[in-house]
């Protein structure tokens, strides 16, 4: 494979790494992208050391390689610094008919993750409600819940929120508000990106349907048909010898 052999590769398909080295590998890499980095930093730099007391140099160069790729990853990670090591960000945008709600995960200063939630004909709906309906529906669906909660503007309900919250982590859990610095900052980022989001998924939508159109008049016209066929049934029947026989029908 000439993958393995430009070192981009491991080999693990044909045996050339041990299932210890492996897991150890697939654990440095899972520590980086949750914000882990420091630990595994100094632990390289310290086999960089080693190897070169030891004249391993072409060991050490592969080793200072691997840190300052991990260096710049943590870099590009990096929003802003932060007192609080737990946070998560949420914000929507909502165009003629529909809205995006994007969250981002902070962990340590950096975006750990982020997820978006496309809501449908819900551009009647009052952003404040929004919120807190997708506050109660995504955390109450999932067991990650972090110490601070930002949202855009105040909630009515803010309190009730704030401890079925807390009673899901188990310690106080806070919705907070950000008015200016750098905070606010991430709350239009995250906005932001929920707008490129919705456009795309509209674009893609647009995309799918030309797509389907041009694929019914193709058929249309093979099946000689005077209109589009909206509605396409297929049907297979399968039996042994004449006996069991099972059907199946798939309705496009």
């Amino acid at each position: 494979c000439l993958n393995y052999h430009i070192k981009k590769c491991n080999a693990p398909c044909e045996g050339h790494i041990s299932k210890v080295e492996y897991r150890k590998m697939i654990n440095e890499i899972m520590d980086v992208l949750s914000g882990k980095d420091k630990t595994l930093l100094n632990q390289l730099k310290e086999e960089m050391q080693i190897a070169s007391m030891k004249l391993e140099f072409k060991k050490a160069a592969s080793l200072r390689d691997k840190i300052i790729a991990i260096e710049n990853i943590a870099e590009k990670q990096k929003v802003f610094k932060s007192q609080d090591n737990d946070e998560d960000f949420i914000n929507l945008y909502k165009d003629e008919k529909d809205c995006c709600v994007q969250v981002f995960f902070l962990r340590d200063g950096k975006v750990t993750g982020r997820e978006h939630f496309m809501i449908s004909n819900s551009a009647d709906e009052d952003d404040k409600t929004i919120i807190s309906q997708f506050i109660i529906s995504f955390y109450g669906g999932t067991p990650k819940v972090p110490k601070n909660v930002y949202i855009p503007e105040e909630c009515e309900d803010i309190e009730a929120l704030e401890e079925f919250l807390t009673v899901k982590r188990g310690t106080k859990v806070y919705i907070k508000i950000p008015q200016k610095g750098e905070k606010k900052d991430m709350m239009e980022l995250v906005k932001n990106n929920a707008k490129v989001t919705l456009d795309q998924f509209k674009d893609k939508i647009l995309r799918e349907k030309e797509i389907n159109r041009i694929c019914l008049e193709e058929i249309q016209h093979l099946l000689d048909l005077d209109s589009l066929p909206l509605r396409i049934e297929a049907y297979d029947i399968s039996n042994i010898q004449g006996v069991d026989s099972i059907g199946s029908m798939v309705v496009f």
